[in-house]
């Protein structure tokens, strides 16, 4: 979080040091989205992807169960990151 959008050339410090990570991208949000339509049509939400090799994949795919989108066929890459 900034007080104010930074000047050309200018450097403007964070209010916070905190970060967060959101959970997301296209593909994930669609995904959610269509499981939130399909509840209670007895039709799954189901998502084909291939999660990376960091820890924002297993972040990723608890999230998206979460949110009731199938993700068994989904697979992860031994040398790409998540994302």
């Amino acid at each position: 979080e900034v007080e104010r959008l930074p000047k050309k050339e200018e450097t403007v410090m964070a209010s916070s040091p905190c970060t967060s990570v959101a959970v997301g991208g296209k593909g994930a949000n669609q995904a959610a989205a269509a499981a939130r339509l399909a509840t209670g049509t007895g039709r799954p939400a189901v998502l084909v992807c291939e999660f990376g090799n960091d820890g924002y994949a297993e972040t990723m795919r608890t999230a998206l169960q979460k949110a009731g989108v199938d993700v068994s066929r989904c697979a992860h890459s031994a040398e790409l990151p998540t994302g």
